[in-house]
């Protein structure tokens, strides 16, 4: 086997630049410990006859990495490299004779027959009308022309309708156009104040008042909203909290040195965008006791507008 060098496990997410068998790995890297079939320049061993010549594994977009196939022992449908099925292998078709070289189809030989017994018209290329010699028959090349057309139009609506069923049938048809649907939002962390927040700077992770945050409950890590109406998100804020319910908490904005009230208190995704901590992903909540008595109309005002709004537009 000659060298191998960059290791392709995983569209080359591995990072091993180059190969050296363990002694105590048979046919296994040294420094990555990936077969040498993952590894570039990896020729299969000889296989017999009843297994077919395959090569790199195409399974997910051809990210396995594998670059030949050998049958496992113990089930000769399966890569003994990558277990993945002889399906997912690209078939190496080679065809020669038994002096090593490639014949010509017959139905090429016998063109080339009948074209040497005839001086017109010969066609040496039938995709290009200007090597064509017509011997000045202007409906020969007229009829190559025409051929020609309609196989380039055959071409083009094939390619047409299989662009349509993927569209058709891809998952992400809807978002595939503009910008995507505001439908999920997944943040790293969801905080809630139930002491004073303002002027006030939000808390640093694994400082004192993070920590004693976080141990009182009052930091949840990973939380996903899957559903943009106010009944999911509130769902899930109560269920996170239990000292809230889904009408005592209020939206802080979180994008500022110091928390400030959000303007806008619409239970939505969009606004929470709109709202939390970009650089960390973080979402910042209150309870309304913990607002003075201005801040506290003012929410309460802008929380019966976004009502009023959704009431409308049912």
């Amino acid at each position: 086997m000659c060298s191998l060098s960059v290791c392709n496990f995983q569209k080359k997410y591995c990072g091993c630049q180059t190969y050296m068998e363990d002694e105590n790995n048979p046919e296994k890297c040294f420094y990555c410990n990936h077969y040498n079939a993952f590894h570039t320049g990896f020729s299969p061993p000889p296989q017999n006859s009843s297994t077919p010549l395959l090569g790199p594994c195409q399974k997910d977009g051809a990210s396995c990495g594998c670059q030949a196939f050998v049958a496992n022992p113990n089930t000769e449908l399966k890569c003994k490299y990558c277990d993945h099925f002889t399906a997912f292998h690209k078939q190496i078709i080679i065809n020669t004779t038994s002096n090593g070289i490639t014949p010509l189809p017959s139905s090429l030989t016998n063109a080339d027959n009948v074209s040497s017994s005839m001086s017109s018209p010969q066609i040496q290329d039938p995709c290009n009308v200007n090597s064509i010699n017509t011997s000045g028959d202007p409906k020969f090349k007229d009829q190559i022309m025409d051929n020609n057309n309609k196989s380039r139009s055959v071409i083009r609506k094939r390619k047409r309708n299989q662009s349509r069923f993927r569209n058709q049938h891809s998952p992400n048809t809807a978002a595939s156009r503009g910008r995507p649907a505001n439908v999920s939002l997944s943040l790293n962390h969801l905080l809630l104040f139930q002491q004073s927040w303002e002027n006030s700077s939000a808390p640093r992770e694994n400082t004192e008042s993070w920590i004693e945050m976080r141990d009182n409950g009052l930091i949840i890590e990973n939380v996903s909203f899957e559903e943009n109406t106010p009944e999911a998100i509130n769902a899930i804020i109560t269920r996170s909290f239990p000292s809230v319910n889904e009408y005592n908490w209020i939206l802080l904005n979180g994008s500022t040195s110091k928390l400030i009230l959000a303007r806008n208190q619409e239970i939505s995704l969009k606004n929470f965008r709109n709202n939390m901590s970009k650089s960390n992903k973080r979402l910042y909540l209150a309870l309304k006791e913990t607002l003075n008595d201005s801040n506290e109309t003012e929410a309460d005002d802008q929380i019966e507008d976004c009502e009023i709004k959704s009431e409308s537009s049912d």
